[in-house]
């Protein structure tokens, strides 16, 4: 294998590791937009916005735990 095809081979490996967390983090953003909607709590478009951008898919778990209890949306970034 030479040099450029070893290259191209790494790129791929790295660019299907990058979609695999991108997905792995929308999906949960979507858990936890799926929790709070389904306890009826209200999610304006700057917290929309927040979970929908966050990639840390910790954070995410962690928002998602909360987002089973809180009373209000914004207590989840509290928590």
């Amino acid at each position: 294998m030479t040099i450029a095809e070893q290259l191209r081979a790494e790129g791929r490996v790295e660019g299907l590791a990058e979609g695999l967390a991108e997905g792995t983090a929308k999906t949960k953003a979507a858990s936890v937009l799926l929790v709070l909607g389904t306890r009826g709590l209200q999610v304006n478009k700057t917290d929309l916005r927040r979970i929908e951008a966050c990639v840390d898919v910790e954070r995410l778990d962690h928002w998602l735990q909360l987002a089973v209890t809180v009373n209000a949306v914004e207590d989840i970034f509290e928590g």
